[in-house]
Order: structure tokens, then C-alpha cells, then sequence
């Protein structure tokens, strides 16, 4: 029978604390629209202002579950349909029409409302 050293353990509840979401602190939420307005600033499409996502910050951190990683993936996934599709902007709809990862998969939150469409 095995029996987990302090090592091991020590490693599994690090990578445990990487996948899972946690409440936002006091302070994350200006780190969490600066990291986004830095990730909008350089996406290099066409008809996209700086702005839009950073204002909805609130929103995809609720999508994402706070994972930085999710979150890349939703911008960039909302980035490529948006080349693809030539709207050359990411908007609300184009980030609900993107898939989350595995890491994050779970029931959308929030909705749209009429104004969102």
C-alpha cells in the first residue's frame, strides 16, 4: 500500500488550487480589467476598438471562472470567428457563441437580455 508523502500532497492540492475558480478578493477586480484591457490591446482586428471587453470584465470573469487560461481561450476562440466570420470585432454574442474548455465546462452564466442581442 502506498501512502502519499508530504511532497505529493503538497502537489496535488497546488494543481487542485489551478483548475478550480475562486470568488473574487479585494483587488483582483482592477488586476482582472487591466489584464484584459492588456489582452484586448492586443488583438489586431479590424473593426475593434479598445474598450468593449474591458468593460466586460465582470461578465467574463463569471464565464471563465476566473482561470486566465479559460479566459485566453475565449478571447482568442471570439477572435478567430470573428476573422472568419468578417466582423473583424469581438462582441457579447461572439464571446457566448464560443465553447468553454474542458477545465471550465459547465452551464453558461450569464444570459443575454433583449439589450445584449
Amino acid at each position: 500500500m502506498l501512502r502519499p508523502t508530504k511532497k505529493s500532497v503538497d502537489a496535488s492540492v497546488l494543481l487542485a488550487r489551478t483548475v478550480t475558480p475562486e470568488l473574487m478578493r479585494p483587488g483582483w477586480a482592477d488586476a482582472l480589467k487591466g489584464l484584459v484591457a492588456q489582452m484586448e490591446a492586443n488583438l489586431l482586428l479590424h473593426q475593434h476598438t479598445r474598450g468593449p471587453l474591458t468593460r466586460l470584465d465582470r461578465f467574463l470573469h463569471t464565464r471563465t471562472g476566473g482561470m486566465i487560461g479559460t479566459l485566453s481561450h475565449q478571447l482568442r476562440g471570439a477572435a478567430v470567428d470573428a476573422i472568419l466570420t468578417g466582423a473583424e470585432k469581438i462582441t457579447k454574442l461572439g464571446l457566448l457563441a464560443v465553447d468553454l474548455d474542458i477545465a471550465s465546462r459547465r452551464r453558461h452564466p450569464g444570459g443575454l437580455s433583449d439589450a445584449d442581442k
